[in-house]
């Protein structure tokens, strides 16, 4: 009898205490819209007093904090939060625990805005790489490895979704006949690049003589059927007195507008 009166008892102690309680807490904050690189400062604040408090959430990083005050009546709960990507994203959760349960904020979200490109980041940083040749990179762009192991170089932009590579073909060691050309360079190159992909589709080359330097880029997209887009590529083909160069590089076929000049500069900027 003992027992059989003993067990409920036990389950609503248990029970009341993990209520879990949805209102309460107000959520102070400067703004709605952030750049991405900005620091958000947050506080948490309830009419009562709160034992501890922690955040959960992703796409946010803790710079600092929790720092915390309560009194008998009141509870205060800051942090400074940096975005890891842009877009409109859920401020991170607080959970704060008190003698009457468990108390969870409402969902709240912010606008992040990526980062401008500043004159700063447009300018041309100069690199020496391969057989001694001489390549210019926006600053927004990195030297990196692991695209195509035939490349004497590789670059990208995580955060702009950009990478590139470049093939140099010197010309003694290939054995070309000196009438070998600049197009007859092009068209080795294009007639079999990614023709499996679907959607291929090709610009009309168009030919530039820089100096000595003769030159020719095209524009191609195919369908990328994994990430269920377009991507964008610029070939870009130079002869130079020693060698053929071939510079690709390539995004996201929406950011072409945004990056192709800066394409088009990193190809016209090789010297050797």
């Amino acid at each position: 009898m003992n027992y059989k009166t003993l067990v409920p008892v036990l389950f609503l102690i248990m029970f009341h205490s993990y209520n879990v309680m949805a209102q309460g807490i107000k959520i102070k904050i400067d703004k709605l819209k952030y750049g991405i690189d900005e620091p958000i400062s947050i506080t948490y604040t309830i009419e009562k007093k709160i034992d501890s408090a922690g955040i959960e959430g992703k796409n946010f990083t803790v710079e600092s904090g929790p720092d915390t005050s309560t009194k008998s009546n009141y509870s205060e709960v800051s942090f400074s939060l940096k975005a890891i990507r842009p877009g409109r994203l859920r401020l991170p959760r607080v959970t704060m625990y008190s003698q009457d349960g468990v108390i969870k904020s409402n969902d709240m979200f912010v606008e992040i805005i990526d980062k401008e490109f500043t004159s700063e980041d447009l300018k041309l940083v100069t690199y020496k790489a391969g057989h001694t040749f001489n390549i210019s990179l926006p600053v927004y762009m990195s030297k990196t490895s692991g695209i195509n192991s035939y490349s004497a170089m590789e670059y990208k932009s995580e955060k702009n979704d950009v990478r590139g590579y470049i093939i140099y073909d010197h010309k003694k060691n290939n054995n070309l006949p000196e009438s070998y050309a600049v197009n007859d360079y092009y068209e080795a190159v294009i007639k079999d690049y990614m023709t499996y992909e679907e959607q291929r589709k090709v610009s009309a080359p168009e030919f530039l003589k820089k100096g000595p330097i003769n030159f020719i880029e095209t524009d191609m997209t195919i369908f990328d059927t994994e990430k269920k887009k377009t991507i964008y590529y610029f070939i870009g083909i130079a002869e130079t007195n020693k060698a053929f160069y071939r510079i690709i590089s390539w995004t996201p076929e929406e950011n072409k507008t945004k990056v192709k000049t800066d394409f088009q500069n990193i190809l016209y900027s090789i010297k050797d």
